[in-house]
Parts: structure tokens; sequence; C-alpha cells
């Protein structure tokens, strides 16, 4: 009887442990919005504009014609800094190449400081704009 019992202590234990990792599990694939801390590009903001000046290239259609503007982008940061899930939330009317280099960049972005709730890393859905400016001549 008292190995029975011990058995059931047992996996009383080991389902309680199962459940706590379940719960963080779900935590972790929570996206958040805002959190206390939000994702940084790891070096800064001014880190995160080299970035982009570096790899992004200029469409050269859009540039032989003169189109400028602003694509809206998004991606979440996961919990370990992974850039995952990119979208174009809007890009430049009838000018899909910006789209296609916002994208194209967004691929090859690296790992980022993830954001944090409550001491944790979480994942958080970013949002940036990425401006197409040609030179003044």
């Amino acid at each position: 009887m008292r190995s029975f019992t011990k058995g059931l202590q047992i996996l009383f234990v080991v389902l309680l442990v199962a459940n706590s990792i379940k719960s963080q599990d779900v935590e972790q694939q929570k996206i958040f919005m805002h959190v206390e801390q939000m994702p940084e590009f790891i070096g800064g903001e001014t880190a995160l504009i080299h970035f982009i000046e570096a790899n992004l290239m200029y469409p050269e259609q859009e540039r032989k014609e003169m189109i400028q503007g602003k694509v809206f982008c998004s991606f979440i940061v996961d919990a370990f800094g992974k850039v995952t899930s990119p979208k174009i939330l809007r890009g430049i009317t009838n000018h899909p190449n910006f789209d296609a280099e916002v994208m194209a960049l967004l691929n090859k972005m690296p790992s980022w400081n993830p954001g944090k709730q409550n001491g944790k890393a979480v994942a958080v859905q970013f949002s940036l704009p990425i401006n197409f400016l040609l030179p003044k001549k």
C-alpha cells in the first residue's frame, strides 16, 4: 500500500510540474503590444538606423522615376529576441518593389533584446516605418 501512495505522490508532482511548464509556455506564446520594457535593437536606435541604411536597397525603377514614400511594417520580437512574422501594414501605392525591399530587410534583421513583462522575456508586436527618400540634388 505504501508504494502505491508513493507512486501517487510522484505522479502528482510530475503533473504539477507539467502544468507549470505548460502555463509558462502559454505566457511565452502570448503576443504583447506594450510591455514594461519594450524590445530594443542590440546597440540601440542608432545601431538600428545603421542596419537599415546598410541593408535597405532602393528599388532601381522607383529611383529612376523619383518615387519616394514610407512603408509601414510590423513584426514580432519573440521571447528569445528573434524577429518573426514580418508583415507590410501599408505600402506605397502601385509600387510593390518597396514592400519587397522592406520584407527582405526584415528577413535579414538580427536578434533584438526581447521585451520584458514582470521581469520575464515575452513576445512583443513591433511596428516600424521605413522611409524611402532620395537625396536632394
